[in-house]
């Protein structure tokens, strides 16, 4: 998983995504032509193009595309068929969870990764 800044041009977010390997963008209606825009640089098909907000007005943008809530409900039919990923000792300082991007502000972006063990930590505190 990758984090990425709502701001970002759409070259900037291709280069995320490039780098990342990403083959799924969850994205805000806001910025959603940035995101379709990143997504045809990056090679990602606009079927694997997901709103985290239900928006109103995306008709340009057809067909629809799906949000958080729609896989909510999609998943809420279907039967429970998943095996839960449970680490082996240690491993969590070592896997990691997420990629962050530093701002750049002294040059290109630099990747800066989150491990299991720090992301579950962080989130605890959250709670």
């Amino acid at each position: 998983m990758i984090c990425s800044n709502p701001s970002f041009t759409a070259g900037e977010l291709c280069q995320q995504l490039k780098i990342s390997k990403a083959n799924l963008i969850i994205g805000h209606s806001s910025n959603i032509d940035v995101v379709f825009s990143a997504a045809r640089l990056a090679d990602i098909s606009p079927k694997r193009i997901i709103l985290i907000d239900q928006s109103k007005s995306l008709s340009h943008h057809a067909p629809r595309i799906p949000n958080i809530s729609d896989l909510i409900q999609l998943g809420s039919k279907q039967k429970l068929d998943f095996q839960e990923c449970v680490l082996d000792p240690g491993e969590g300082k070592r896997k990691i969870a997420l990629l962050s991007w530093s701002s750049g502000t002294t040059g290109k972006p630099k990747v800066i990764k989150c491990l299991q063990l720090s992301a579950i930590t962080h989130m605890r505190r959250c709670v």
